[in-house]
């Protein structure tokens, strides 16, 4: 998932009172559709999990929010643009990968996973919809901005002289320098990417600019962090 981070796309809490009826406050409201608390600790949940932290280091942070703020304007945007949505096959195997960072005890067989959902509040249909939005926009996004992006070799060269030689020389266990022809392809393609995530922040920045984007509500008190903590 080494792009799904950029943007990092998901949902879900729900409050509960006396008579197990479900309360859930409001917290943004982008272009008429709501994005709720329960949305918000979701977001944390899942990226908790595919990050291998504890699911009691989940927060409702500042950051998860404007993720998930990002994450609805670039889904309103693509429910007109066709493309080829992600399949079954696809969302599966992403599970998968998930499921490689998580320690043995806890993924190894299919009662450890589902534990393990459930310590993150998460059910397998949860994750599934979370990861077949993402890949929704990361393929949203190879179709959209990828095919601009060019990368010269002269812009290869250099930064192999400029950026990669350098740092190779700081690494403690650098041994020999490749040649450029050795990796001048894995160049090219981190410059594509680079020049992707560029014209993509750029997309949303713009995106933001155009939209009605209400913040409602703030977290309850006690689950908001301070400096002094």
């Amino acid at each position: 998932m080494r792009r799904v981070s950029q943007l990092g796309l998901l949902l879900s809490l729900s409050l509960c009172c006396a008579g197990q009826k479900i309360v859930d406050r409001m917290v943004v409201v982008v272009n008429n559709h709501v994005i709720t608390q329960s949305d918000w600790e979701e977001q944390e949940r899942f990226e908790a999990l595919a990050e291998g932290r504890s699911p009691k280091d989940v927060e409702h942070s500042a950051a998860a929010l404007e993720r998930l703020i990002d994450r609805e304007l670039i889904s309103e945007h693509i429910t007109n643009v066709s493309f080829q949505h992600a399949t079954p096959e696809q969302v599966t195997k992403q599970i998968a990968e998930i499921r490689k960072q998580i320690p043995a005890q806890k993924s190894q067989t299919e009662g450890d996973w589902k534990r393990t959902l459930a310590e993150y509040s998460l059910t397998e249909e949860d994750l599934e919809n979370i990861i077949a939005a993402q890949l929704d926009v990361l393929r949203f996004v190879e179709v959209r901005f990828r095919p601009s992006v060019q990368v010269s070799p002269e812009e290869v060269d250099a930064y192999y002289k400029e950026t990669f030689l350098p740092e190779l020389k700081k690494s403690a266990n650098s041994g020999s320098q490749p040649q450029l022809d050795q990796v001048k392809d894995k160049i090219r393609e981190l410059l594509v990417e680079q020049r992707v995530n560029e014209i993509l922040n750029n997309w949303v920045q713009n995106l933001r600019s155009q939209a009605n984007i209400q913040r409602l509500d703030a977290p309850p008190p006690a689950l908001q962090k301070t400096d002094n903590r």
